[in-house]
């Protein structure tokens, strides 16, 4: 009890980790929600998990630029290389996601709609070390 403490003072203190936390909730409902569309039209559950992770680094990108991180970059080169390495990281994510997912729905024999719930935590936990420590961390002043 006392560790969950600790963790909800952090986020009490710490506004822009509460705002990630709200987008990490929206970009999973994002997530979930094409997954489900997908699986709704026989998409394969892999390619499922692709499509909505594609839609969902989109939908979180702009969140995390916009309303997380508050990131301002003053050239298209600095944009392109946010971007870039947003989805680069993303992509690593991604990749958790799928071997996960693999092991989770095809070794453990777990339905693959709760195995995409479970996976999305770990994500959001590695999308949030990534973007704070490698893609929106402030700008260095000359």
């Amino acid at each position: 009890m006392q560790t969950i403490r600790k963790y909800v003072d952090k986020v009490r203190k710490d506004p822009e980790l509460l705002r990630y936390i709200v987008i990490g909730v929206c970009t999973t409902a994002v997530n979930y929600v094409v997954y489900l569309l997908a699986r709704a039209v026989d998409l394969h559950y892999m390619a499922a998990t692709v499509l909505a992770s594609v839609v969902a680094i989109l939908f979180a990108y702009v969140a995390n630029k916009l309303y997380v991180f508050r990131s301002h970059t003053d050239s298209l080169k600095a944009f392109a290389v946010e971007f870039f390495n947003f989805v680069l990281m993303r992509v690593i994510s991604l990749g958790a996601n799928a071997v996960l997912m693999k092991w989770l729905v095809d070794g453990v024999h777990i339905d693959d709609r709760l195995a995409q719930i479970l996976v999305q935590f770990i994500v959001v936990a590695l999308n949030y070390v990534f973007s704070k420590l490698y893609i929106f961390k402030p700008q260095k002043k000359s």
